[in-house]
């Protein structure tokens, strides 16, 4: 499977038209121009394909690098889960 980042940015360019260039690690998805559902839909798509989740920790201020280190595997090569609050 790819790095995580790496995935995000396929999806970026592929599904949301974002071009390859302003993406960054310290990019956030509102620089992006990205509302919160288009937002929304990234997260699901991640979630799904990483087994992961993310719940509420990312926001449209939040940057790439932020939700891609949620998404990768911990040191010890386990996904991190991050069960909902509330």
């Amino acid at each position: 499977m790819k790095p995580a980042f790496e995935y995000m940015r396929e999806l970026l360019v592929t599904r949301f038209g974002i071009e390859s260039e302003a993406i960054d690690a310290g990019t956030s998805f509102e620089e992006l121009d990205l509302d919160s559902y288009s937002l929304a839909e990234l997260i699901v798509t991640l979630e799904d394909t990483f087994a992961v989740r993310v719940g509420s920790e990312i926001t449209l201020e939040s940057t790439l690098g932020e939700l891609a280190v949620l998404l990768e595997p911990d040191e010890k090569g386990a996904s991190i889960t991050r069960a909902q609050t509330g």
